[in-house]
């Protein structure tokens, strides 16, 4: 699956020494590339924030006006979501 992700974010995803998605990042792709809503429960460090971060970014257009809006329910979680969501976005 990486290998079908934008270059850029091959080599970011190689660079930080991973060469596999985790299996939350695994199994929540599809269905979140396809609109559908789930719950997906996974361990702290099982990378849940790129879980779903992937196929929505993937769905965002290069230089349209669009907005990815993300609810987390305390300022600390969206400082560190708002933080990964940069280092991904930015890139594409």
């Amino acid at each position: 699956m990486i290998s079908q992700f934008p270059s850029v974010w091959q080599d970011q995803l190689k660079n930080a020494g991973f060469t596999k998605l985790t299996d939350i990042q695994k199994q929540v792709f599809e269905p979140i590339s396809q609109g559908d809503n789930l719950l997906g429960i996974s361990p702290t460090g099982t990378g849940k924030t790129l879980a779903y971060l992937f196929p929505a970014l993937l769905k965002l257009k290069p230089k349209k006006s669009q907005q990815l809006l993300i609810l987390a329910p305390n300022t600390e979680l969206a400082g560190q979501i708002f933080e990964v969501t940069k280092t991904w976005a930015e890139p594409l």
